[in-house]
């Protein structure tokens, strides 16, 4: 597997257009990292209601307001998890 040190030393969430170019051509090779991309639907479920809402101009329902900064905190801890072991061992 072609190692990418340009992608490991990004922070997760200054997400530019070079480094969605970049990922958009790793191809997925490890359980971990397939185990992460799988996890992240459950933890965005909070954040798509809300953003669902947005979108169709409707109120977003006290429940799911309530829910959106625990689900903000907890992608942000996965995603900085997620980097946090790639940078140890670029090639897990």
């Amino acid at each position: 597997m072609p190692r990418n040190p340009g992608l490991v030393g990004r922070t997760p969430l200054a997400f530019t257009r070079a480094t969605r170019e970049a990922l958009d051509h790793l191809p997925i090779r490890h359980d971990d990292h397939a185990g992460f991309i799988a996890g992240l639907q459950k933890l965005l479920d909070p954040v798509e209601r809300a953003r669902n809402c947005v979108a169709h101009h409707r109120t977003i329902p006290k429940r799911t307001l309530d829910d959106y900064p625990q689900a903000r905190e907890d992608l942000h801890r996965a995603i900085q998890e997620f980097w946090d072991k790639v940078k140890q061992d670029p090639m897990a």
